[in-house]
Order: structure tokens, then sequence, then C-alpha cells
């Protein structure tokens, strides 16, 4: 890809949108209502590229201006912040003491684990932020009586616990600064804008509208023809009159609407493939930018699947030495420190077994404890445990690895010919080896804590072990890996923290292991020089005139609408309407989708992977697919035989041709392979 230079950005609905607004009113205050800093910061960059400047904005989430409106009264009442995993802590702590106290009738079979808590703590949450309490939990709402008993156990359980221990969660903030704002009068001339598809409902969206007043402004992120707006969606006026659309990708706001589009332009601004797996998918993208000579930083690269997509998409980009910025960060499993501290518990968890600690020091993840510039590295301790015999248990260390380095100094001792110098020289360093080995599993051994005569540890103290571990012993090889140790030593903490002081050590590390799994690490906005990689729920606002929109297969997209495990839909309905059902969210993908699309200027490339390599069976492509063909052939009645023959064979490496330039050499290799040319 070419090198540095100035930045292109187009044009798109959304920047001329803001740029209006802020054309509108540049001397009035003007506050950017986000749900994510970095997208705020990025779409007003773009404007400014764009070549439209602006003054007086600045950002904010709508949890920070609560915050703002109810600061005074948060610190003259000494309460503290609580989320993420501190609240999934609470939330698993109470399920177990009621469940152990037989206290829960419904939920009585079903113990608790990582899924199961994840599932409870989202209801508890969405409830709350629907400003419903504890006694407003209705037995005719649920399908059994004992249900809604036990949801309103949980959660009065959990509104007495942050009573008790003067806290406060996101919902409890709305709730607080929405008193605070009884008698409001918005401030003369400032202007609130929101994202049309900041999803509010319940009580962020009250607070937001008695903030904002009249001075409430929506930016209409692409308007959708043919799609009803979903649930909790911020209406804007949209555009009236004629909608001219010169180019096909202008079209993509018919998407949904095919037969009342306007004729296609057929300027190649819509493409559309297929390829067998999701690799040769990625794949062939990076060939179409390198083969065109697209800079990277005219890219932006949108996935569905961030499982699959970002995982693969950075390691293809570190492959190539391609810069790639990831507005969602890549998983935190990639780093060097996760393999660590889940190899270490792991480690706890299969009994001291020295099979994972083996492949932490083998892996050169963890530091060998050894002093800086010694001969004794991760990989030599790794075989001489191997060699040891310890097998499992954490009283079999210290005793087994004395008696080994015990066994190499008697050797080191005893008579050795002069041809057998060198042999002395090894027993010697086997023995010192294999005492610094000792040393430390004995060091690790001390951060964790002993059970009890039941089985169980004190919560806080394995805590703490595991974030010492993660601060002394892993190995961070740069900034990432850095922002993985420090989040995950937050997210720790906040366990031991706000959890039960004494926990069954499997389940303990259940919990640790739970939350550290999730972490995304390497989060960033769009930088000069780099593709840039987002999901399609936010993705899209970049600005850049070459889109590539990825995972676009019936699994993918727009996903299954399957109902909440804990609140059914039934139940939803009678709660309070405006709680999102699982159709509903369904919608939202599809509404998210088109949104992003409609937005979109320049040229736009949409696939999907046609053959799931893994399990051998053809995959067929989303709905969404089918419509955007039918938009740029102009065949509002087109059906997937006409689409399948037009997108023609599913793309792979050996399908490149002959002017391509393949990617690396394992491709070089397939393509000779697999030509005529090769001698069979």
């Amino acid at each position: 890809m070419k090198g540095t230079r100035k930045q292109k950005i187009v044009r798109t609905p959304l920047l001329d949108s803001l740029g209006e607004i802020s054309s509108k009113y540049p001397r009035e205050e003007k506050i950017l209502i986000t749900p994510d800093y970095r997208l705020g910061q990025q779409v007003l960059q773009s404007l400014v590229r764009s070549g439209t400047p602006w003054m007086n904005f600045r950002m904010a989430a709508a949890s920070a201006l609560a915050s703002d409106i109810a600061e005074e009264r948060i610190v003259s009442s000494g309460l503290r912040r609580v989320s993420g995993p501190g609240i999934l802590a609470i939330i698993d702590d109470l399920f177990r003491e009621l469940f152990f106290a037989g206290e829960l009738r419904y939920f009585e079979r079903h113990e608790t684990n990582t899924g199961m808590n994840h599932a409870l703590t989202g209801a508890i949450m969405e409830l709350r932020t629907k400003g419903i309490r504890a006694d407003n939990i209705k037995e005719k709402a649920f399908v059994s009586p004992d249900k809604a008993r036990d949801i309103r156990l949980l959660l009065s359980g959990y509104e007495k616990y942050l009573e008790e221990k003067k806290l406060i969660d996101k919902a409890g903030l709305t709730m607080l600064a929405a008193e605070c704002l009884v008698g409001y009068v918005p401030v003369p001339g400032r202007k609130y804008i929101i994202f049309s598809r900041y999803y509010m409902s319940g009580l962020e969206r009250q607070f937001i509208e008695r903030l904002a007043g009249p001075g409430l402004m929506v930016l209409e992120d692409g308007q959708v023809f043919g799609l009803k707006g979903p649930k909790g969606m911020w209406q804007g006026k949209g555009k009236t009159g004629k909608i001219k659309s010169v180019t096909d990708a202008e079209r993509l706001m018919w998407t949904y609407a095919p037969e009342k589009a306007p004729d296609p332009a057929g300027d190649g601004t819509i493409e559309l493939f297929s390829a067998i797996g999701f690799r040769n998918e990625i794949r062939e993208i990076f060939r179409r930018i390198i083969g065109a000579e697209i800079p990277g930083d005219d890219v932006e690269i949108v996935y569905t699947d961030p499982v699959v997509y970002v995982r693969e998409i950075f390691c293809l980009c570190e492959k190539l030495k391609i810069p790639a910025t990831f507005s969602e960060g890549i998983p935190g499993h990639t780093r060097s420190p996760f393999r660590a501290i889940r190899g270490f518990l792991d480690w706890i968890r299969d009994d001291f077994t020295e099979m994972p600690l083996r492949r932490m020091l083998e892996g050169e993840d963890i530091l060998p404890g050894t002093p800086a510039g010694s001969e004794i590295d991760g990989p030599r301790l790794g075989h001489l445990l191997r060699l040891s015999g310890v097998g499992w248990g954490r009283e079999r260390y210290a005793r087994v690895l004395e008696k080994r380095a015990a066994e190499y100094a008697k050797r080191a001792r005893e008579p050795i010919d002069d041809e057998d110098l060198d042999l002395r020289e090894v027993y010697e360093r086997d023995a010192r080896d294999m005492t610094a080995l000792k040393a430390l599993c004995e060091a690790l051994l001390e951060l964790v804590p002993a059970p009890d005569s039941e089985g169980e540890v004190s919560l806080r103290e394995l805590c703490d072990g595991c974030i010492k571990f993660l601060k002394e012993n892993t190995i961070a090889r740069g900034a990432q890996d850095e922002a993985f140790v420090s989040d995950a030593a937050a997210r720790i903490s906040a366990i031991g923290q706000y959890g039960a002081e004494k926990v069954d050590l499997a389940k303990g590390v259940e919990k640790i292991t739970g939350t550290v799994s999730t972490i995304k690490v390497g989060s960033s906005g769009p930088r000069p020089g780099h593709v840039h990689v987002s999901h399609y729920k936010h993705g899209g606002r970049t600005g850049r005139p070459f889109t590539f929109v990825v995972g676009l297969d019936e699994f993918r997209f727009p996903g299954r609408a399957l109902q909440d495990p804990i609140l059914l839909d039934i139940e939803r309905e009678k709660i309070d309407s405006d709680m999102e059902m699982s159709t509903d969210a369904q919608r939202k993908n599809v509404y998210d989708m088109a949104s992003m699309l409609s937005g979109l200027r320049g040229k736009v490339t949409a696939s999907y992977s046609a053959f799931d390599v893994k399990d051998e069976r053809k995959v067929f492509p989303s709905s969404l697919m089918l419509q955007i063909y039918r938009l740029r052939e102009g065949k509002p009645s087109a059906d997937y035989e006409d689409m399948l023959r037009g997108l023609g064979r599913p793309l792979s490496t050996t399908s490149i041709s002959e002017n391509a330039l393949p990617l690396d050499l394992t491709e070089w290799w397939i393509c000779r392979l697999a030509s005529d040319e090769v001698v069979k």
C-alpha cells in the first residue's frame, strides 16, 4: 500500500448534518452525546479533514452527563461507583447465598456459572434501567409466581447491598441525576447533539430529554427507506423532498426498498463477492487493496462477527506488516500476559498439574525468576519441570524438585574420568537450575491461599495473589500487554472487593477466568496510514472512500432471534412494553446495518464466506446480500439463484489471477501448484 500523504475524506450524510449544525451555531456551546469518546473524536476529526472547521464542541456519554449533574449529591452522600466486574461479583454472591440457604424456588436447580451469572446480571440491570424496583415486581407478569419471587429476592438483595455499602451503579446514578433535575431549566442556547442510533429508553432517555429540553438535536446516522426505526432510536427530521443520488453507493439508503430506488448508475461503486472460508474472504480484501494501490488510511473494514474476523484481520496485518487500528480493540488472548494468567489459573484449577506451568515457561510468558542476564531461561526451566516427574499436587513441588536437585548435585560430586569433565559441569548446572525452578514454584505457590477444612479460600487473598502474579511474573512486551495487565488487575481487584469473603477455590478461579477472558486491548480510532477495522454497529463513520463489509452470511447476520434466558418476551411485555423483545434485537441489527450502509460514500464492497472449511459444508448468504444485489442490478424481484450466478464462483487462493500479487510465500506456492503448468 502507498505511504503517507494527505488523507482523503469523503462527505457523508453524517458529516453533512454535523457540518450544518456547526455552521448554524458556531458560537453556541455544543455537547456531542456519544456512547464512546473515541467515536465522537473520530467524527469530529473527520469533519475537519473533510473541510469543515468547528468550535465549541465537547463530547460526553450519558453517564458522564449524569455524573456531572449528581456530583454534589454523590460526594455529600459518600457514594462510590460500581460497574462491570464488581456488579457481576455482587449478583453472583447474592445468588449463591440464596441458593445454598434454600431460599430459591424457581432457580433452585440452577446453580450459577459464568453464563448464568451474566444472564442474571443483565436481567437485573435492565429492570433497574427501566426504573423497576423490587417492590414493583408483580407475580402476574411472570410465567411462575416462584420466578417472580426469586427475581424479587435478587433485586431486593442487590438494592440493599448497594445501600449498605454506599455504592451506586449506572441506573442509580441516572436516577439520582434525574432527581437533581427537578425544577431544572435547560441552559439557553446550549445544544445537545445525539446520534440517532444511540439507543436509549427508560430512565436514561428521560434524563437526556429533561436535561437538553428544546436544545436536543438528532444526528441522522444514515436514512433508511423500507424499514421502521427500532425501539429506543432517536428520530431525526430526515431529508424531505426528492433525494438525488449520483452513484450506486449513494443508493444504498434504498437497500430495503429497491423498487423505489433511482435507476442504477452502473459506476462500480458497489461490488459483491463470496469466498471459500472467512480467511480467503479477508485475504481477497487485502489483495484488492494492494492490487489497486489503495492507501491504508483510505480503507475501513466493517465486520459482523468480532470473534472470527478481528482475530483473522489482526493476525494477517501482523504477518504482512500492514498498520491497522481496531475500534473495539483486539482480543486479550492474543497477548502474552493473558496466556500467563490463564495458565496460572488453569494450574490452580487442575490441582497444580505441571503442564500449564510448563507451557508458560516454554512459551516465555512468565519471568523465570532468575537475575537479569542469567543463562537460565523459561524454556530451560520448562524442560527441567517436564523431566522432574512432579506430576500434580501442591505439596509435591518442593519435595520432588529438592530431591531432583540433590540427585544432580550428588552426581556432580561423584568421581569422574578426566575425559568426562564436561559431564560434571552439566550435572552442576542441572542442580543449580533445578534449585532455581524450585524457588520459582515455591514463590508461585505462595500466591495461592491454601483451602481450609471445607475447601474454601479467601476470595480477596486469591485475587491479590493473581494481581501480584500479573504485575511481578508476567512479561509485558509493549503498550498492549501493559494495558491488559492494568485492565485485568482492575477487574480482579473489583471481584475481590465486592465478592464473598470465602469461596470454593475452583469457583474463585472460575470467576477470575471469566472476567479476564473478556478483556480487549488496543482499541483505537482511525489513524493516518492505518487501515481501520470496526463493527457495523459503530462503523462506517470515518468518511473513508473505500469500505469493505465482511461476514454477510446467514449465520453471522442478522443473527438469530433468541429469547433472553431470564426474562422471556411474554414477561417483558407485561413488565414494561418498552423493554426489548427477542425480535427487537434482530430488527435493531438489520436497521443498524442498513443505516450504516446508507451513510457510506465512495466505493462499497460486501462479501461473505460461502463455505465453512471446518465443518465442510456450504454456507448461504444473508438476505442483506440479496437486497444489495437487487439494488445494484436494479432488479427488485431477483432471487438467490440470480445473485449466486451473478457473483460467480467463490474466491480462494487458487483462484488468484495471474496478474494478482500473492500476499505471501504460501499463496505463491499454492498458486504454482494449482496452475496448469505444474507437472502432475
